[in-house]
Order: structure tokens, then C-alpha cells, then sequence
């Protein structure tokens, strides 16, 4: 190499130039790595067992993220690891919907025992009310949402004990009897 000068072959886009010979000129190392160095760590050969007991860890990992089997017999089962939190994330959606749902409902039904108890009159202040319709409003809409995702969520309607302890829960607080639902 002449001062200033690369070996070099090819011109234009496929002009290649020596690696070395241009570390040495720009005054850095030369560091050579393959494209899937991230996957390799070389250790000395007094750190074989560990070496080898690192690699069947990762290899266990790597199971777990693709969905093979953890014995190692390459079986799989059909999930990958995003595909179970997917799948995990799925049904927590359609549970936390459901409750949200018959909290909302419950809410609904023991407020309707109460109006029946004052000639029909809505216990709630407006805005109140407002804000207890958008909230059902919201979860109906998520609901529809959801079916564009194949997620089927059966909303369902409270249960007689989940009407009853709101019920006596508003009869502690209010300091008042018993009320029809």
C-alpha cells in the first residue's frame, strides 16, 4: 500500500476495498465478525463445561420463545412464546370486560331498587347518570371491537349474590332498609 493508497478491485457501487489495509490507514483494529456474531461467545477451553451448560440454557430459551418442546425432542406446541402472550392478553381483555360489564350492571340494577322505593325517581344527579351511560356506552363499543379481532365476549347480567352485596354494601353507607331490586 502506497501512502494514502488502498488495494482495491472493482469500481463504482462494487469497488471492494481490503478491510485491514483500511484500518490501518484510518489507525484503528481490525475487528472481524460474522453477521451472527450476537449468537457466539468464545471462552477459553478451561471454561468447556460452562460454555456447554450456557449453550443448552439458551437452547431451552430459544424452545420456549419458538414453541418446541423443554425436553429438547423438538416437538412443538403449536405457540411461540408472543403467541401465548397473545393468547394469555386475549382472555384477560374478555375477563376485565366481562367484570366491567356486570359491575356497570350491578350498579344499574340496584339503582333501579332504588327509584322504586322513591316513586320512580332517578337517585342519581345528572351528570352522574351521563357518565354511568358512556361507560356501558364504551364497554358495548370495545365489545364490537373485539369481534373484528375474532374475540367473541358474552356479556353477561349480574348474579343475585353480586346484587345483593352492592345492595346491603348502599344500605350500610345510606343508613337506610331494605330495598326491592
Amino acid at each position: 500500500m502506497a501512502e494514502g493508497r488502498l488495494t482495491a478491485r472493482g469500481k463504482g457501487k462494487r469497488l471492494k476495498v481490503q478491510l485491514g489495509a483500511f484500518d490501518d490507514l484510518m489507525g484503528r483494529a481490525t475487528r472481524v465478525l460474522p453477521d451472527d456474531y450476537h449468537r457466539f461467545r468464545l471462552l477459553p477451553n478451561s471454561q468447556a463445561d460452562e460454555a456447554e451448560r450456557e449453550r443448552q440454557d439458551l437452547q431451552r430459551l430459544q424452545g420456549v420463545l419458538d414453541g418446541t418442546s423443554p425436553t429438547g425432542d423438538g416437538k412443538r406446541d403449536g405457540l411461540g412464546l408472543p403467541a401465548k402472550f397473545s393468547e394469555a392478553l386475549r382472555k384477560r381483555i374478555a375477563y376485565e370486560l366481562i367484570s366491567c360489564w356486570v359491575q356497570v350492571r350491578t350498579v344499574e340494577v340496584v339503582l333501579e331498587g332504588i327509584a322504586g322505593e322513591f316513586g320512580g325517581a332517578d337517585p342519581l344527579r345528572p351528570q352522574v347518570r351521563d357518565e354511568l351511560e358512556e361507560t356501558k356506552q364504551r364497554l358495548l363499543t370495545l365489545q364490537e371491537r373485539l369481534r373484528f379481532l375474532d374475540m367473541e365476549v358474552v356479556l353477561r347480567e349480574p348474579l343475585a349474590e353480586e346484587v345483593e352485596e352492592l345492595q346491603r354494601w348502599v344500605r350500610e353507607r345510606a343508613g337506610v332498609g331494605a330495598y326491592g331490586a
